[in-house]
């Protein structure tokens, strides 16, 4: 958020939204929908996320659900008690796992059981939000019309687990993706799931580790790419590697 407040996740299927001016719990948002919420256990927030103007929350589930809250500058709203409001029905709700009307049995079964692991809305579409899962899918959606725009494996690799995503800042529907396997796609959302890809890099610390074994100089294991951020100018992609660096 690009205002006061920080909505944080955790293991109790709450976000708590945090004002930074007064160093308080402003708000606890519920992570779940009614539907689940009568028949499963707590579940953890994996990922959580502002939309351009701050007026959306998503919050992503280990359960692979993706449940929207109002946001804006409504967090300060009491009730006739003097206590802060929660507000636990969602604007709307995506399952990862929900199979497409044009899928077959197969695409459906390899994320059968993805959880959310990142999300990151568009810079420049206010209710495109995109989701990288645990077995490797990356889903857009168009939250105003509550419709999945197009569903895709993030690399070639079955099941790569997507550990972070994040949208170009100048490039429209450009977005990075940071792979289990250590590698780093660039995906154009707008095309068809399997031309989309721009460019894939492919792990360096893997040809690092390989190139420096002959000589018995190991500089660390081949990690997995944890984390994506684009420079604003959008020429320069930073990508932190497990046990690797940046």
């Amino acid at each position: 958020s690009s205002s006061r407040y920080l909505a944080v996740g955790g293991t109790s299927n709450t976000v708590n939204v945090w004002d930074l001016k007064t160093k308080r719990v402003a708000r606890r948002l519920g992570a779940r929908t009614a539907r689940r919420t009568a028949t499963a256990q707590d579940a953890t927030v994996n990922a959580v996320k502002f939309n351009k103007d701050d007026r959306v929350i998503a919050c992503g589930s280990e359960e692979g659900e993706i449940v929207l809250h109002r946001g804006g500058e409504r967090f300060d709203e009491e009730d006739e008690n003097g206590s802060k409001k929660e507000y636990w029905e969602p604007l709307s709700a995506f399952d990862v796992n929900k199979k497409r009307a044009n899928e077959n049995d197969d695409e459906s079964s390899m994320m059968s059981s993805s959880a959310v692991n990142c999300l990151d809305f568009s810079p420049h579409a206010r209710m495109m939000l995109a989701a990288g899962t645990s077995g490797g899918n990356l889903n857009v959606y168009d939250c105003e019309s509550e419709s999945l725009e197009t569903r895709f494996q993030s690399s070639d690799v079955k099941n790569n687990i997507i550990h972070s995503i994040a949208f170009s800042p100048t490039a429209p529907r450009i977005v990075a993706i940071a792979n289990d396997d250590g590698s780093v796609s660039l995906r154009d959302v707008a095309m068809h799931p399997k031309t989309g890809v721009c460019l894939h890099i492919p792990n360096p610390n893997k040809r690092w580790m390989d190139s420096s074994s002959d000589n018995g100089t190991v500089f660390g294991t081949a990690g997995a790419a944890s984390s994506v951020s684009w420079h604003p100018s959008g020429d320069g992609l930073a990508v932190g590697y497990r046990g690797n660096g940046v």
